[in-house]
């Protein structure tokens, strides 16, 4: 059950951690399902030149496809759209289907080319933590928050690009989905015993440590506040775990 109507920065490391699990049990069912079809996916493909479809995956108009999760849970009405690798730099995004208004999650790094499924489960491996930082957004949205896009001036300076990646980082949605997208990391490696034991050593072997799980350009464009809001909250998460 997803919880609605709570505030999205609240420090509350038994709340982080219902939205983590929920995000990590969409991802796995994904992964689940393209990595069980990826044989079929990939043969239906081969054999029909007009856009196929089963009951959960169907090609796309943007040279991909789309996996509709409601068919895999009517819990969750969202989409994800796998599209081709546009060499962008863009790992994936949050947005609304102009056409329908369905939640959409787009993945551009999991298909090797246009209607290309080659690979997908293997790639869709390796896209785990822009999956879970993306469904954070989509959780965040249920909860109330709203997404806002930067407005960039007509010529972009070295200085306006810098305030734009700023304001990008030390915003309360990025930063909760940068957040979660770390220590869903994190948690995988806590339940080896002899990382858990060497982690929480004491706090300060914990911080600095677990600080580098966090995408460098995000920690170095935190500005104070934002930073002592991360060190609360790692806090409350470690006090919860030791």
């Amino acid at each position: 059950m997803i919880r609605i109507g709570i505030p999205i920065l609240k420090e509350d490391a038994a709340l982080d951690r219902h939205f983590r699990e929920k995000a990590e049990e969409i991802y796995d069912n994904v992964y689940r399902f393209i990595d069980n079809n990826i044989d079929e996916i990939i043969r239906l493909d081969k054999e029909y030149a007009e856009p196929w479809k089963n009951d959960t995956l169907i090609r796309n108009r943007f040279g991909g496809y789309t996996l509709d999760y409601g068919q895999l849970s009517n819990s969750i009405n969202i989409a994800f759209y796998f599209l081709p690798d546009i060499k962008s730099g863009y790992a994936g995004g949050y947005a609304k289907d102009k056409e329908t208004g369905k939640p959409v999650i787009i993945l551009t790094k999991v298909l090797l080319s246009r209607w290309n499924p080659q690979y997908m489960n293997t790639r869709l491996g390796g896209a785990k933590q822009t999956i879970i930082h993306e469904i954070i957004h989509f959780f965040d949205e249920l909860r109330g928050g709203s997404s806002s896009k930067a407005i960039l001036p007509t010529k972009v300076t070295k200085d306006i690009y810098k305030d734009i990646v700023k304001d990008y980082f030390n915003s309360p949605l990025e930063f909760n989905a940068f957040y979660q997208e770390a220590l869903s990391s994190l948690e995988g490696l806590l339940r080896r015993d002899e990382i858990r034991s060497m982690l929480l050593k004491d706090w300060n072997t914990f911080y600095s440590s677990v600080i580098k799980f966090f995408r460098q350009d995000f920690i170095e464009n935190l500005n104070s506040k934002y930073l002592k809001k991360l060190q609360k909250r790692l806090y409350i998460f470690y006090q919860d775990i030791i």
